[in-house]
């Protein structure tokens, strides 16, 4: 019953890999931003699931950066600030200050979008100088460029009061090798390094697919990987990679 489950949303990936429905397709780009950005937030405390913070940012950069599209980056800052800043919602109740319940509520809305809002405006910048300064760049220099920037972006906002949750963050305290950098540069090298890495990958990728819908290959690799399932594992254990094979090419296919 659980192999014949897991064929059915094989099949139904495939589907819409191969021939997605057109307003899937539009709002791709946007939901995989908004992907990025809640991976990035399971990268920070209390989660820690550091590793994902060196993927975080590739959707973001190919498609705010390669592609310049502006919402990208307030799907991306809702999702991640969304969540890391979930702590403000412990204000309410403020009953105990003599508080109404309602207005308790619309207080923590309020700082919650208020910092929300905030960190857009801040990805946002990264993002449009970024794009507008490496329009015609070679890729190398556009990743050199948008490190640049944030490291300057960064020095920037740690002398202001609202700043607390680093890219640096997310890799403390597990991942002690990288956490060396900041021995040398402090946390803003650390997170010069997460947004350096995730640039490399999303110019690797878009230079690999040229910006051309990997869908077709990733299908070949999904039906041979079902082949292999019949073939080698009745349980089904090839089937869940083939899935998560379709899972990843419609991530890249999402910017083409």
């Amino acid at each position: 019953m659980a192999q014949q489950q897991w064929k059915s949303v094989e099949r139904w990936a495939s589907k819409l890999l191969i021939n997605p429905p057109a307003r899937i397709a539009t709002q791709r780009p946007l939901l995989f931003c908004a992907l990025g950005g809640l991976l990035f937030a399971l990268a920070l405390p209390p989660w820690g699931l550091w590793p994902l913070a060196w993927l975080g940012l590739v959707p973001l950069w190919q498609v705010g950066i390669q592609m310049g599209n502006w919402r990208g980056s307030l799907a991306w800052a809702f999702l991640y600030e969304g969540i890391t800043a979930h702590w403000l919602w412990d204000l309410h109740p403020l009953t105990w200050l003599g508080i109404p319940w309602g207005a308790s509520l619309a207080i923590a809305l309020a700082c919650w979008l208020g910092i929300v809002v905030w960190r857009w405006g801040t990805i946002l910048l990264w993002q449009q100088l970024t794009f507008r300064l490496g329009r015609g760049q070679s890729a190398g220099l556009r990743v050199l460029l948008g490190t640049a920037l944030w490291l300057a972006l960064e020095a920037l906002w740690t002398s202001g009061p609202l700043y607390w949750d680093s890219f640096a963050l997310s890799q403390s305290p597990h991942n002690l090798a990288i956490l060396q950098l900041g021995r040398w540069g402090g946390a803003g090298l650390v997170s010069g390094a997460i947004v350096a890495v995730n640039g490399l990958v999303a110019e690797a990728l878009a230079s690999a697919h040229g910006f051309q819908s990997p869908a077709p290959a990733v299908a070949m690799g999904h039906q041979n990987g079902s082949d292999g399932a019949r073939n080698r594992d009745p349980t089904g254990g090839r089937s869940r990679r083939s899935l998560w094979l379709s899972a990843l090419g419609l991530w890249l296919d999402s910017t083409a």
